[in-house]
């Protein structure tokens, strides 16, 4: 009787299948995720689905509201099994899983590819381009890399290309950081402030910037049908958020979804800080003060605003900032404009 999805992504993060409640309703469920390919027979009530690249991942997402509901939900979860086909339907054989020695899991990742150059960069691609392949349709890019001497399924090493190559590699990453900035004001509508993709998200065809642009924000963004994701940075006089103002944020209507929906403040490098109430979404399934009319305001701020309702404050982190709307499966109004998120309104 609530919301969950399974988004699965191959390793470009295109989501090929979510299985869930808005899919395939919340009965229980057997699903085989196959290789293209595979030739070999499942049981009977499996049902196959083929995955893009050799490895996958995924983010299940459940509904929950508050704290006495989480024994439901860790039942629910405790129904969940991921079974190589060779056991099922038996239990999984354990596994003993181990870091990588050469990986850095504790460095940001935007970090790490902020630091990456552009020889690292390229080399690791042809590295990984080996084990997962290309989509059908990126056959005109896998085309034009060839002028660069990178083929797909070779190794590719930038110090044994020319100086004109060598040259243009170097030249790529801030090209591609120009090109990403130029495109941020239309890659998706703007309304009160708020930036957000009403299509073309999770499902990315060859619009290579803006997946670019969304694994830098939201790596693992959903399909907008399952979630849409405005984002604000400035508020309603335009200028941008920082945490020593305090702002509010009136929601008259709420917004409009099916499932549920949630607001969270996010530093300049898109993490959340440590805050004083250790909170760090608020939305509807969150014990917070309605108007009497059943509109709803939403304070914002690295400190308490005075006078307001304390159930009622998301705090922020103390400098730069931004905010992200999360509309898990949206009605009709988020995507025909009826429904616009209200301005940041300073108060100080």
């Amino acid at each position: 009787d609530r919301f969950f999805m399974f988004p699965l992504y191959d390793m470009w993060t295109e989501v090929f299948a979510s299985p869930g409640t808005r899919t395939n309703g919340t009965k229980a469920a057997t699903f085989a995720v196959c290789r293209e390919g595979w030739t070999g027979s499942l049981p009977a009530g499996v049902t196959r689905i083929d995955a893009p690249t050799p490895y996958v991942w995924v983010i299940g997402r459940t509904e929950t509201y508050l704290a006495p509901d989480y024994p439901h939900i860790h039942a629910f979860q405790d129904g969940m099994h991921l079974t190589p086909l060779s056991a099922y339907p038996g239990p999984a054989p354990e596994r003993d899983y181990v870091i990588h020695p050469d990986w850095d899991s504790r460095t940001p990742p935007a970090r790490q590819f902020r630091a990456l150059s552009a020889t690292d960069f390229f080399r690791l691609a042809s590295e990984l381009i080996c084990v997962h392949p290309p989509h059908v349709s990126d056959w005109n890019l896998v085309e034009r890399l060839k002028a660069l001497n990178f083929h797909v399924g070779q190794p590719f090493d930038p110090a044994s290309q020319s100086d004109a190559v060598r040259d243009a590699l170097e030249q790529a990453p801030a090209a591609a950081r120009r090109i990403m900035a130029s495109l941020q004001p239309s890659a998706a509508d703007v309304r009160n402030g708020w930036t957000y993709a009403t299509e073309g998200v999770g499902n990315w065809g060859t619009n290579y910037a803006r997946r670019a642009m969304v694994a830098i924000r939201g790596l693992g963004a959903n399909p907008v049908e399952e979630t849409v994701y405005p984002h604000l940075a400035h508020d309603v006089n335009g200028n941008p958020l920082v945490g020593d103002t305090h702002y509010r944020l009136h929601f008259d209507p709420l917004p409009p979804v099916r499932a549920f929906w949630s607001l969270t403040a996010y530093n300049t490098e898109n993490f959340t800080d440590p805050n004083e109430l250790d909170r760090y979404a608020l939305g509807d399934r969150d014990d917070v003060a309605y108007n009497d009319d059943g509109s709803l305001d939403l304070y914002l701020g690295h400190t308490a605003p005075p006078s307001v309702p304390r159930t009622n404050w998301l705090p922020t982190p103390a400098g730069g900032f931004d905010l992200t709307l999360r509309l898990s499966w949206p009605t009709d109004a988020v995507f025909t404009g009826e429904y616009i998120p209200p301005p940041a309104v300073p108060l100080d």
